[in-house]
């Protein structure tokens, strides 16, 4: 009789269980029937964080592989390669007198380009230069300035040519070929540096 009891109430457990889970299975479909959206949402999240946790997992296995190498064993020192710093060559000392008409025009634009940068170094030092001779007269500050042309085209060195000379009788014809040696030296105009040779009388060659 006991037993019998016994059945009857597992047999009735079974059957609220069982009708639990269908209504649990109910409510489930019909909320993925009435929110796709949000079941889509959260299939999403948990694949991405299955993705996550298996990335996680495959790093730190790698770490402990690598940990494990010789390379990188406990008492294996890592050798780093020696790493020289370059320092800039000194630049070399300017003699006092640079001789120009000795070398070949392309050597002369590469020169005067090295004083154009590092005047300070050329500061009070003989340059000796030819080319052709070119003159203007600036409007703006009423001064006529005198040109040697050094490459035969348009790069040229101003020249001041001390004492009292008159233009155009004591100044050579444009475009001829004169050879100058004068005192280097820089001066500011309108914002502008400009590099110059100063000399006197016998420092200049017309041809």
């Amino acid at each position: 009789m006991a037993n019998k009891k016994r059945k009857k109430g597992s047999n009735r457990a079974e059957q609220k269980f069982s009708s639990q889970n269908k209504k649990t299975e109910n409510s489930v479909f019909s909320f993925a029937k009435k929110h796709p959206g949000r079941i889509l949402l959260i299939a999403i999240c948990v694949a991405t964080a299955i993705i996550l946790l298996c990335s996680a997992f495959i790093g730190k296995k790698d770490d402990i592989e690598m940990a494990e190498t010789d390379e990188f064993s406990v008492g294996n020192s890592i050798t780093i390669p020696e790493t020289k710093i370059q320092t800039e060559d000194p630049r070399p000392e300017i003699p006092d007198f640079v001789d120009l008409t000795e070398i070949s025009d392309t050597m002369v634009i590469a020169q005067v380009y090295d004083m154009i940068q590092y005047p300070d170094d050329y500061m009070g030092k003989t340059i000796k230069i030819g080319g052709l001779y070119y003159t203007e007269y600036n409007e703006n500050t009423e001064k006529r300035k005198h040109y040697l042309i050094y490459d035969g085209c348009c790069q040229t060195m101003e020249f001041i040519w001390n004492g009292e000379h008159d233009y155009p009788k004591d100044y050579p014809e444009d475009y001829k070929y004169i050879e100058v040696s004068g005192v280097f030296g820089v001066y500011e105009e309108s914002g502008w540096i400009h590099c110059y040779l100063s000399f006197e009388d016998a420092a200049i060659s017309m041809r």
